[in-house]
């Protein structure tokens, strides 16, 4: 599961991202993002990179075999409990919770407030 905090996982940089991706690629691991998280990945990757980066970034992050998830109506209101119990975390960080609670899934995430996150599995990458 990939949320706001790895929208750094194209940044070829970091040995681990790059290893969880090829196993992603190779199919020997599942990732899986919620929709959501690509329009921020697009507007982040446009501030630092500009339009034309975040445009095929972002394309080839959707014909990679990350599986973009669609909200379910039960994390609409799972990712709105978790807003209630965390204001620091964004409502985008709290979809990425409800998706990875309902897929069974691991965030990975360099937000640091994430590490308080108990619902789901968090693996905090360091940048």
């Amino acid at each position: 599961m990939f949320d706001t905090g790895a929208i750094t996982l194209f940044y070829a940089n970091h040995k681990e991202v790059v290893e969880i991706y090829h196993k992603v690629q190779s199919q020997h691991a599942k990732g899986i993002v919620p929709k959501l998280i690509l329009s921020e990945y697009f507007y982040k990757t446009w501030q630092i990179f500009g339009r034309q980066a975040a445009e095929l970034r972002t394309n080839a992050f959707r014909n990679s075999n990350v599986e973009v998830c669609e909200m379910a109506d039960e994390d609409i209101f799972n990712a709105g409990k978790y807003k209630v119990k965390n204001s620091a975390l964004s409502i985008a960080d709290c979809i990425a919770i409800a998706c990875a609670k309902r897929e069974g899934a691991t965030i990975l995430t360099t937000e640091s407030e994430m590490k308080k996150v108990k619902q789901v599995k968090v693996k905090k990458l360091d940048y």
